[in-house]
C-alpha cells in the first residue's frame, strides 16, 4: 500500500506535480527496453506514490468543500423555509384582521 508521506520533490503535500515531473513520469512510461523500465522501476514507482499522495490529499480537499457546500445549502433552505412560514403566518394574521374589520364594519352598518 502507497504511503501517505509528503512528496520527496520540493512541492508541498497536496501540491500538483510540476510540469518537469510529469514529462520525467511520462518518459518513463513511454517505449523503453525491457531492461533499461526494470531500472527505472524503483524511480517510476516513487513518482505514482507521489502522484498517488497528491490524488488524495486532493480527494480529501474536495470532500471537506462539498460538505461546506452542503452546510451552506441547508442553511440556506431552513432559512427559506423559516422566511415563508413566517410571511404565511403574517398573510394568515392579516387576512383574519381584514375580516376582522369588515364584520365590525358591517355589524356598525346595521
Amino acid at each position: 500500500m502507497p504511503s501517505e508521506s509528503a512528496p520527496s520533490s520540493g512541492n508541498a503535500k497536496g501540491a500538483l506535480p510540476t510540469e518537469a515531473e510529469l514529462t520525467a513520469l511520462a518518459a518513463l512510461i513511454g517505449s523503453q527496453s525491457d531492461e533499461q523500465a526494470d531500472k527505472d522501476l524503483p524511480q517510476l514507482l516513487a513518482q505514482l506514490d507521489r502522484a498517488d499522495s497528491v490524488a488524495r490529499s486532493m480527494e480529501s480537499k474536495l470532500d471537506l468543500l462539498l460538505a461546506q457546500l452542503d452546510g451552506m445549502v441547508e442553511g440556506l433552505e431552513s432559512e427559506q423555509l423559516e422566511q415563508s412560514i413566517s410571511e404565511h403566518v403574517e398573510a394568515k394574521a392579516d387576512v383574519e384582521r381584514a375580516g376582522d374589520v369588515a364584520s365590525r364594519k358591517q355589524q356598525s352598518d346595521e
